[in-house]
C-alpha cells in the first residue's frame, strides 16, 4: 500500500502545477522524470463515480514523478488533481527504501513555494 505525505496544495490544474513544481525542483539541482500519468484516474469505477469526491463524473488526474538528487534511488512525488486543485506529496511504495536526505531537499523546495487553497475549498473543509 502506498504511503502518501501531502506537502503542497495549489489552486492550479495538474499540468500547471506539475510545470511549476518541476521547474522549482530542477532549478534546485534535482532531476525530475515523469513515470506515471493516468488521465481520469477514477474512470474505471462503476458509473465513473469518483470515490474521492463523490461526483458523477470524475476529473481526477494522478501523476507520479521520480525525483533524483545525485543518488541512485529516487523519491516518488505524487500529484493528485481534481476540480482545478492539485495536491503534491511524497509517496513511498512497498519495498521502497526511504531517502530522508533527498526527501528533505524536496520538502525544502516545495516549502519555499506558496500554498494556495481556493476559498471555496477552505469553506467546505471548515464545515466538515
Amino acid at each position: 500500500m502506498l504511503n502518501f505525505t501531502p506537502l503542497l496544495t495549489l489552486a492550479q490544474s495538474h499540468e500547471e502545477a506539475l510545470s511549476d513544481v518541476t521547474l522549482g525542483l530542477q532549478s534546485n539541482g534535482l532531476q525530475v522524470v515523469r513515470s506515471f500519468d493516468l488521465q481520469s484516474a477514477c474512470a474505471s469505477y462503476p458509473g465513473q463515480l469518483c470515490p474521492h469526491h463523490h461526483e458523477d463524473v470524475c476529473d481526477c488526474q494522478l501523476v507520479i514523478l521520480l525525483i533524483y538528487g545525485g543518488v541512485s534511488q529516487p523519491v516518488s512525488l505524487i500529484a493528485h488533481s481534481n476540480d482545478g486543485v492539485t495536491q503534491i506529496g511524497l509517496g513511498q511504495f512497498p519495498n521502497e527504501k526511504p531517502n530522508p536526505i533527498l526527501e528533505s531537499r524536496i520538502t525544502a523546495v516545495l516549502s519555499a513555494s506558496r500554498t494556495v487553497i481556493p476559498r471555496k475549498r477552505v469553506v467546505h473543509a471548515a464545515k466538515q
